[in-house]
């Protein structure tokens, strides 16, 4: 940072302003060539700065955006993780459970590594600035998506509790947002950073795929249309909690996987360094379904030549 950067940070926080530069959308100086212009026909988006938020030295809207992408963040990195299939991406060779040969290391995107591991290390060095007791993990390499969303959260969880507090440095906050909010575009192919803000850029916190609403009956005349769905629509499930919501057993489960009417959200490795399934909810539904017309045994319906079945049918 230049001493004239300075000079300009030190002015906008004597004026209660925003040190990130914001300015107010549709409000402009005397001088602005779109003063008095109606909006929609201005070239100029808003050129009068934006007030900073209560004892804080950034305004109001990059201190929601701020606490927005916290929220996202573990989802995003979840899916990140995934993504780039962390049970074939291990940077050590895995356990071999049995005598067949290890398959060869299936390639992955440098850009999901690495988007993950440095969103997860700012995650971890800003949430135990300001609170304790919190894991700290040195390395992310190899973490499974659903670990790295249970550790995304305790830290994104600790950060949003002191949000305040950390924004209401000017330096503090200038850093914070590289970290959160502001978007580092490529350069020469390459990324110099990475923030909250591109990878929820690049890939998304949200699964964008067609998905029925569960009240969807309640409103039959309501068109159905594609849109972003948040993945607590339709939640992954573990092999044991699938089998619970349908009333089977977990082999049952593994047994529609193998035989391919069940497919697999993704694979985690878990805190053992087992690879656990992960099964999206209305997939799970829908097979329990079509098993039971079949005639097994699952709470949709019982099963055939049972007395439950003969009576459920008269």
């Amino acid at each position: 940072m230049t001493r004239s950067d300075r000079v300009e940070i030190a002015e906008k926080v004597r004026d209660g302003l925003c040190v990130l530069g914001c300015t107010l959308r549709g409000v402009h100086f005397a001088t602005c060539i779109d003063y008095g212009v109606e909006s929609s026909d201005a070239s100029c988006r808003g050129c009068a700065p934006s007030p900073a938020h209560t004892d804080s030295a950034i305004c109001s809207r990059c201190f929601g955006r701020m606490g927005a992408l916290l929220r996202d963040v573990p989802d995003l990195l979840g899916r990140v993780r995934s993504l780039s299939d962390p049970s074939k991406a291990m940077q050590i060779a895995p356990v071999k459970i049995s005598s067949r040969p290890v398959e060869a290391v299936a390639p992955v995107g440098p850009d999901l590594l690495d988007a993950a591991d440095t969103i997860l290390a700012n995650l971890r060095d800003w949430a135990h600035s300001v609170a304790a007791g919190l894991p700290f993990h040195s390395r992310f390499s190899g973490m499974g998506a659903v670990t790295a969303y249970r550790l995304a959260l305790e830290y994104s969880r600790a950060i949003i509790g002191h949000l305040e507090q950390l924004t209401a440095d000017p330096a503090r906050a200038l850093h914070l947002a590289e970290a959160i909010t502001v978007l580092h575009p490529e350069e020469a192919g390459e990324r110099p950073a990475w923030s909250i803000a591109d990878a929820a850029h690049r890939w998304g916190a949200e699964r964008r795929d067609r998905h029925v609403h569960p009240d969807v009956d309640a409103e039959p005349d309501r068109e159905e249309s594609a849109q972003p769905v948040r993945e607590w629509y339709d939640p992954t499930l573990s092999v044991k909690e699938a089998a619970a919501r349908v009333g089977v057993k977990p082999g049952t489960v593994r047994k529609w996987v193998a035989m391919g009417d069940l497919p697999v959200a993704m694979r985690a490795r878990g805190p053992r360094g087992s690879i656990m399934l992960m099964l999206y909810a209305s997939q799970v539904d829908r097979v329990a379904a079509e098993m039971a017309a079949r005639g097994e045994a699952t709470r949709f319906g019982p099963k055939k030549d049972t007395p439950e079945y003969s009576s459920s049918r008269e």
